[in-house]
């Protein structure tokens, strides 16, 4: 997944899309994207299943993770309706509402770190990208509980205050892993905090027009 990660770094529209549909120059036709999603969704079916997971299954969904926000960046239309008209949904529900031990301890041992949750919400800001319309948004606002965006929101920002209060109360600069933690959890913040406003905006704006 990292290969196929690289392939689309740089926004690279080429690649996106071949890796979403290969031609007939090919002996055989396959959806990498859509195989992908198969297998993140197999991996992070409930809660539990997360919970569970080990340090190597961490590791392989955050790669996942982390060739889906690329496979959307630029934006790359197509391949954000495809993810996020699947059950990838479902599964990066599950993640915002799971608690996972490795994941929670790398997240506390490397400052540059990004967990699960954080690259789950920067997957779904990703997915809003350059939308000019609102296909994007309905499904989030019709499948994605806002609870668990709203509580990991809390969750950031009390982390975020927690790094700068430090500093400042015993009256000096961050350190470098201090720097390194912020700007994470401030990436985190600002995509989650995106997702709330364009959920918020567009699809309230969406009922106005209709009703």
């Amino acid at each position: 997944f990292r290969l196929l990660q690289l392939l689309c770094d740089g926004h690279h529209l080429g690649f996106q899309d071949y890796l979403r549909y290969r031609n007939a120059q090919t002996s055989s036709q396959v959806n990498i994207v859509k195989r992908s999603c198969e297998f993140f969704i197999s991996l992070c079916d409930s809660k539990e299943s997360i919970e569970k997971l080990s340090p190597i299954e961490v590791s392989l969904i955050s790669q996942i993770l982390l060739f889906f926000i690329e496979c959307v960046q630029g934006p790359c239309s197509e391949n954000q309706e495809l993810i996020i008209k699947s059950d990838v949904i479902i599964a990066l529900d599950s993640i915002l509402y799971s608690v996972n031990k490795h994941d929670e301890a790398l997240s506390q041992i490397d400052p540059n770190y990004m967990d699960l949750k954080s690259l789950s919400v920067i997957l779904l800001s990703s997915a809003l990208e350059g939308r000019e319309d609102d296909v994007i948004h309905v499904h989030l606002d019709r499948r994605l509980e806002k609870s668990s965006l709203e509580s990991f929101k809390v969750t950031l920002e009390f982390a975020v205050r927690n790094v700068t209060k430090r500093a400042k109360n015993e009256g000096r600069l961050m350190y470098p892993d201090e720097t390194c933690l912020l700007n994470t959890k401030q990436t985190a913040l600002v995509a989650l905090t995106t997702i709330l406003i364009d959920l918020g905006h567009d699809i309230a704006e969406n009922h106005e027009v209709s009703s």
